[in-house]
């Protein structure tokens, strides 16, 4: 094919090559009006890959249309370390890495993704997949990370284990891809003209995606906070049932892994769920000492203490001094 940072090949038809088309079949569905055009068929397997690319400039673009009448394996040789980002139009795009991860991309997502020199098998079901995808080199990324922080995973992994391919979360297709999709498709420019337009839209594909992946660390971040709230409200209710807040009944309770559930609050609210818990229970004896005749030893079971002496010791702790003290020098 045309562009030379990455090569296509049908494993079953390995010798299949990509060949120049005057025009555009006329059930093209998603096209680039200014990008060469070639095709790779093979009768044998009724497999056919249609390109539309632009080469020959650092934003190496391009549109792949493929109808497949089984399973068809394919390989893609990158010749040249690149980040990409890949947008499935239609079908779904199954690959593998070369230490043997298996991922997809499917109908609706897109994802930026680095892939380091070397062979990749990529494997497409029947009937049709339209992929639309721009490569960037190294160089601009950087430049990119200066204004999208979201991007920097892929420049840090591209410099630090430049022989790994490394993907960041997939995102959805919205109005604003779908929008600048149309307006590549009828772009006007030719030329140098074309190059800046090029660059206008792509630029603008990349905001979109960087501005959702902050949405989604705040989606995830804003979750965070609201799970920490309740387990907050619950342990206020029940810090002195000690069967209602073992680590068995707040994971039924909420439905989140112990160690999760401890992360998240602890990033909440800067102290363990047991630290909290001895705070409430201090609290609360402190509220009864001054308010209550009631003897220690009521009191420590009262706040969730089966031993009278944990209660004395963990009140020492907080306090500076034995609940006895307390109660005579806040009568």
């Amino acid at each position: 094919m045309m562009m030379q940072t990455i090569t296509i090949q049908l494993q079953n038809a390995p010798k299949a090559m990509f060949q120049p088309l005057d025009m555009l079949p006329k059930d093209c569905e998603h096209r680039i009006p200014f990008g060469d055009i070639s095709l790779l068929a093979d009768r044998g397997t009724d497999s056919r890959i249609l390109c539309q690319g632009v080469s020959g400039w650092q934003f190496e673009l391009s549109l792949y249309r493929c109808r497949c009448r089984d399973r068809t394996p394919i390989t893609l040789t990158v010749n040249e370390s690149r980040v990409f980002f890949l947008y499935a139009l239609n079908g779904v795009f199954h690959y593998r890495t070369p230490n043997g991860g298996r991922h997809s991309l499917s109908h609706g997502n897109y994802v930026a993704i680095y892939l380091p020199k070397g062979k990749y098998r990529l494997t497409l079901g029947k009937p049709h997949h339209t992929l639309f995808g721009f490569s960037l080199p190294y160089g601009y990324l950087i430049w990119l990370t200066r204004h999208y922080a979201e991007l920097a995973g892929l420049a840090d992994r591209w410099k630090l284990l430049p022989n790994e391919p490394f993907a960041l979360p997939a995102c959805k297709l919205d109005g604003t891809i779908w929008r600048t999709f149309a307006q590549i498709k009828s772009c006007p420019k030719r030329g140098t003209e074309l190059d800046g337009a090029l660059k206008v839209y792509l630029a603008r594909l990349v905001t979109r995606y960087a501005t959702q992946l902050a949405e989604q660390r705040l989606s995830a971040a804003e979750k965070n906070e609201g799970l920490s709230r309740r387990v907050a409200a619950y342990l206020q209710e029940h810090y002195h049932e000690a069967d209602q807040i073992s680590a068995e009944a707040l994971m039924q309770q909420f439905q989140i892994s112990d160690t999760h559930m401890r992360r998240i609050f602890q990033e909440s609210y800067g102290i363990t769920i047991r630290g909290h818990i001895q705070t409430l229970r201090v609290e609360a004896g402190k509220e009864l000492l001054q308010t209550t005749n009631l003897t220690i030893a009521e009191i420590a079971a009262k706040v969730g203490y089966e031993y009278t002496d944990s209660f004395i010791r963990l009140f020492k702790k907080q306090v500076g001094m034995s609940p006895s003290v307390f109660r005579r020098r806040h009568a």
